[in-house]
């Protein structure tokens, strides 16, 4: 019983080391969420916009 509660243990930590992984490596590659354009700032007005 102890030897598969700490193998247990190790398979959940090295789940999480590896979700942490996968995580960081999407911010790399795509950014965090808090850097991208929210859908309502593609509809703002230009009005203030002059074509030169």
């Amino acid at each position: 019983m102890a030897a598969r509660d700490a193998a247990l243990a190790e398979l959940t930590e090295a789940n999480r080391r590896l979700e942490q992984m996968i995580d960081d490596l999407r911010r790399e590659k795509f950014g965090a969420r808090s850097e991208k354009l929210s859908p309502d700032q593609w509809n703002l007005p230009l009005e203030d916009v002059e074509i030169a």
